[in-house]
């Protein structure tokens, strides 16, 4: 990566998403920095979404699953 990086999405104190002008994107989340193609992060948005989704149908489900749960 030789480009200038724009960023595209940021959250303070956790991190940011970039793309370069070579049209990596780079994901930091802490120390930690993924370069992805374009695609590849598409793909991983969508793991990350269904992965997310998935948490949310878990927590649901052990709401409804008992009276006596809090």
């Amino acid at each position: 990566m030789n480009g200038k990086k724009r960023v595209l999405s940021e959250c303070p104190g956790l991190g940011c998403i970039s793309i370069c002008t070579c049209g990596s994107v780079h994901v930091k989340i802490g120390p930690v920095e993924l370069t992805l193609e374009a695609g590849a992060f598409a793909q991983s948005a969508l793991m990350f979404r269904h992965a997310l989704e998935a948490m949310e149908a878990d927590q649901q489900t052990a709401r409804a699953g008992s009276i006596l749960t809090h």
